[in-house]
Parts: structure tokens; sequence; C-alpha cells
């Protein structure tokens, strides 16, 4: 079966990232993907600066249009689509990921456990995260959804242990201070290697995507994409600042 990662350049305007979305995604369709990963708070970027109104305003809920337009285009497709976003539930803000089945049926609803990705010290009614590690059974054998610091969180990832899943879903959100000026040589020589050792902490094989950040949404995430088996090896990646798609076949599923 064939994956695709794909790497969005992320604007202000929603409704231009959906139109683009849903163009790379029909992109990987044409190229044979079945199974289709994008980043964390792809939709809008993860632009919340924790003034609640702000952040609310930019979050949508799971019976949303916009998630049942990308349910309906899986089931049109026949693809299992995951991807992140701000979500709202019942006043408070969770930063969210879905996995949907080639039925359009969402086969896993995950929301973030690591709390890093907003201030400390805000109301719990307002902002929050999850609790529950889920797993679903896909082509690559029990799977798993991770958001960003839930890598490096060890509680998190603790809570792997009784899943024991074969692959993990790992969207995320990236970007390095102003200080560093080399962007991807300080990515190929310090930071993926972290990002390896954590995801083979997982014992899972890893899929990660990055959204690409613009001046428009003040991000500066940098993009990026690999795939990394349980034994630390990458099988797969793309460069950094490269909007597009990357694919891998895994030729034994």
């Amino acid at each position: 079966m064939k994956i695709a990662l794909i790497v969005p350049r992320i604007l202000k305007d929603i409704n231009t990232n959906i139109t683009k979305i849903n163009e790379l995604i029909s992109d990987a369709c044409t190229g044979g993907a079945k199974f289709i990963l994008l980043p964390e708070a792809t939709i809008t970027g993860l632009i919340n600066n924790d003034v609640y109104e702000h952040d609310i305003s930019i979050a949508i809920s799971i019976s949303d249009k916009i998630i049942t337009n990308f349910c309906e285009k899986a089931k049109i497709n026949g693809i299992w689509l995951c991807f992140g976003f701000l979500e709202k539930e019942k006043g408070s803000i969770y930063d969210s990921a879905v996995l949907i089945n080639p039925m359009g049926e969402i086969s896993i609803h995950y929301r973030r456990i690591n709390p890093q990705w907003r201030a400390k010290n805000l109301p719990s009614n307002q902002y929050s995260e999850g609790f529950e590690m889920k797993s679903a059974i896909t082509p690559f054998g029990k799977t798993a959804v991770l958001i960003c610091g839930d890598l490096f969180d060890d509680n998190v990832l603790s809570l792997l242990d009784p899943i024991q899943p074969e692959f993990v879903l790992f969207p995320f959100a990236r970007c390095f201070p102003s200080s560093v000026k080399d962007i991807q040589k300080e990515w190929d020589e310090v930071e993926v290697h972290e990002y390896i050792k954590q995801a083979q902490r997982t014992c899972a094989t890893v899929a990660m995507t990055n959204y690409i950040g613009t001046a428009d949404i003040n991000d500066t995430s940098f993009g990026g994409a690999l795939i990394v088996d349980k034994d630390g090896s990458v099988l797969t990646s793309l460069p950094l600042f490269h909007e597009g798609i990357l694919y891998y076949e895994f030729n034994d599923l």
C-alpha cells in the first residue's frame, strides 16, 4: 500500500487552505496513495495565541462541515485520511486529530495529551487536553496517533505500551528560533536525530509531516516529512520548505 505525507503551505484564509489541501489530496490519490497524512492544525496552522476569543474563533467542532466534507472525500476516494485541527467542544479548545477510514467514518478521534501547545495556567474550561490513547486496525496493522509534543512526553509514550501499535501517525508543527540561520543544516545535523530517537521509543513505524508556515499567519514552521521504521532507519524523507507530497510504498502490505 502507498502512503502519502502531505506538506501544505498554510495561509490566513481557511477556505484557501482547504481548497489547496483538497487539491493535494486529489493529487495524492492520482499518485496511487490509499493512506494520506496531513500535519497538525493543518486547516489554520498552530496559530493559537492564548487569547481565548481569537483561539475559539479558529477552532471547529468534530461535527463541523469541514470535517464531514473530508469524511466524504475519504469515502469517495476509498482512502484513509488523517489530519490535525484545532477543535472546540462545549467552549473548550483542544489540539486534535482524526483518522478517517475508506468508508468515510472516523476511526480515531484523538486529542493531544501533552499540554505544551498552549501557555500554562490557562482556564481548564477554555483549554483542555485529552487523556486517552486510541488505536484502530488499518492496513499498516494496529495504528495510533500522536501529535507534536506527545512524542517527547514520557507519560504519553507510556500509554502506548498496552496498545503496542505497529504504526504511528504523527502530525506536527515545528519551527526554530530566529537565531538559527541555516534551518536545513540544524534539522539535518541535530533535530531530526532527536525525532528519530523518540520515534524508536514507540517500537513502531512512524510517519510524520509538518506544514510550512507563512508571514501571512506569522508562523515560521518549516515543513518536512519523513517515515522512520521501528529500528530507527529513515525510509524516506522530504526536504524542508518543500510544499508537496512524499510517497512511500509498503510492498509487504
